[in-house]
C-alpha cells in the first residue's frame, strides 16, 4: 500500500498482528488492509515457499485488477510456518514485539485445526499477566470466530474475551502471475467489505476499511444471501449452459434475469427479517451484479460452483434465503430455479459435485432434497418446493442439449 506521509501516521503504527493463512484472501484482503493501518503483519501457513519469500522482501505487490488497473505495494509483512513452535511462543509473547490482534483466513475445514497452538500461546500469555488479544477469523462461513473460541477455549484452563465475528467480502479470482513478478503477488478486485461485531472487542480498534457495527447478523447474510447466493447461481446456470467464466454467464441475458430475480426474492426476507430498508438493497444488490460483470475477473464457473453439497445445506446460499421467504409467505420461484441448477453440477475434479451425483442416482432428487436440503414431503409448503424444483430440474435438461 502506498506510504503514508508524517502527517498522517497510520493508526497501528508500532502494533503487531499475526494472520493466518497466507493465500489469496490472507495476502489480497485482510492483510494488506492491517498493513495500511500500521500493523507489522506476520502470516503464518504451512506453505514454505510463501514464507521464505515472505521473509525475504517482506513486501508484495497487490494488483487491483479492473479495466482501470493499479497497483499497490503491501509492506511491514513476514511469515512463520502456522505449525512451529514459533507461532505459539509469538502468540505468548508479552512486552516489547508482543501481539496486539490474530486474524484468519484459512478456510471452514481448517479453521479447528488452529486451536492447538492459539490456545497454547493464549495460555502462555495469560500466565505472563499479558494482555488479552482481539481474535477475529475472517472466514466464509457464518458465526467463524464462534467455531474457533469454542475449539480454544475448551483448550484452556482460563477464558479469553475478545472474539469478535465479522463478515468478509471481497473477490479474489485466479490469477495469473506476470512474467517477472513475484508469487507473492495478487490480483483482487477494487470491491471491499470488512464488517465487524464491535461489542466484544476491547480498546481502540481502529483498522481503516474496517466497519464496525452492532447488527452483525444481517450483514453476514446480506452478504451470503446476495453476493454468494448470486456468484453460486451464476456458476450452476451457466455451468449447465456450458459458459467457461462468470463473466460469460452475467452476459447470457436469461441467466442473468434469472439471478437477478433471484437475489431480489432473497432481499425481501432479508429486509423483512431485519426491517431494512428495501430501497437501499436494491441498490447493493445493483452493485454485486456489476461485480460479477467486471471483465477483468475471469472466475471460472467449475470453481465457484464446486462443494455443492455444502452451498445446498439449509442455512446456505441458496437455501436459507429460500427457507426465509417460506416462511414469510412470499415468491421464491428464481430460487428454486437456482436450486435445480445446483443439483446439475458435476466437475470430476470436485470430489463433492461428484458425491452429489451419485447421491441422485441412488437416491433421486427428491431423495437428495429430504437429506441434504432438508425438505419434508409431509409439510406442505416443503412439499411444493421441492416439487418445483423437481420440474425445474427437468426442464434445465434441455439446455445441455442445446
Amino acid at each position: 500500500m502506498p506510504d503514508s506521509g508524517p502527517s498522517s501516521s497510520p493508526p497501528n503504527l508500532g502494533k503487531r498482528a499475526l494472520h493466518f493463512g497466507a493465500g489469496n484472501i490472507g495476502r489480497g484482503f485482510i492483510g494488506p488492509l492491517l498493513s495500511e493501518s500500521g500493523y507489522t503483519v506476520t502470516f503464518a501457513d504451512i506453505d514454505e515457499h510463501t514464507i521464505d519469500l515472505l521473509n525475504t522482501a517482506h513486501h508484495y505487490s497487490l494488483e487491483i485488477v479492473s479495466e482501470k488497473h493499479t497497483t499497490e505495494i503491501v509492506r511491514h509483512v513476514e511469515g512463520v510456518i502456522s505449525t512451529s513452535p514459533e507461532v505459539v511462543e509469538f502468540i505468548g509473547r508479552v512486552g516489547v514485539g508482543s501481539l496486539d490482534l490474530i486474524t484468519t483466513s484459512v478456510g471452514p475445514a481448517v479453521l479447528p485445526r488452529l486451536a492447538g497452538s492459539i490456545a497454547a500461546g493464549l495460555e502462555a500469555r495469560m500466565l505472563a499477566d499479558g494482555a488479552q488479544l482481539n481474535v477475529i477469523a475472517c472466514e466464509n462461513l457464518i458465526g467463524a470466530t464462534d467455531k474457533l473460541a469454542e475449539a480454544v477455549l475448551s483448550k484452556l484452563s482460563a477464558k479469553a474475551r475478545r472474539w469478535a465475528n465479522c463478515a468478509v467480502d471481497r473477490i479474489v479470482p485466479s490469477y495469473e502471475t506476470p512474467e517477472g513478478a513475484s508469487d507473492l503477488d495478487v490480483g483482487v478486485e477494487p470491491f471491499f467489505e470488512w464488517t465487524v461485531d464491535e461489542s466484544p472487542l476491547k480498546g481502540n480498534l481502529s483498522i481503516p476499511g474496517m466497519h464496525l457495527v452492532s447488527n452483525l447478523p444481517f450483514y453476514i447474510e446480506r452478504k451470503l444471501y446476495t453476493l454468494n447466493c448470486g456468484h453460486a447461481s451464476l456458476a450452476y446456470l451457466g455451468f449447465i449452459r456450458g459458459h467457461e467464466t462468470i463473466y460469460d454467464a452475467m452476459h447470457d441475458d436469461e441467466l442473468r434475469t434469472i439471478v437477478e430475480h433471484a437475489l431480489r426474492e432473497s432481499g425481501q426476507a432479508l429486509t423483512k427479517k431485519y426491517d431494512e430498508d428495501p430501497k437501499e438493497h436494491v441498490e447493493y444488490i445493483k452493485v454485486i451484479l456489476e461485480r460479477f460483470s467486471n471483465p477483468v475477473l475471469k472466475d471460472s464457473v467449475r470453481r465457484i460452483g464446486r462443494d455443492p453439497l455444502r452451498k445446498l445445506q439449509p442455512d446456505d446460499r441458496l437455501v436459507g434465503p429460500t427457507n426465509m421467504l417460506r416462511e414469510f409467505g412470499l415468491p421464491r420461484d428464481n430460487l428454486l430455479i437456482c436450486i435445480a441448477a445446483a443439483l446439475h453440477f458435476h466437475v470430476d475434479e470436485d470430489e463433492a459435485s461428484v458425491e452429489l451425483q451419485k447421491m441422485i442416482h441412488e437416491k433421486g432428487v427428491e431423495g437428495v432434497l429430504k437429506e441434504v436440503v432438508e425438505w419434508r414431503t409431509e409439510d406442505s409448503q416443503e412439499n411444493s418446493d421441492i416439487k418445483a424444483v423437481l420440474s425445474h430440474y427437468e426442464a434445465l435438461k434441455k439446455w445441455k442439449k442445446e
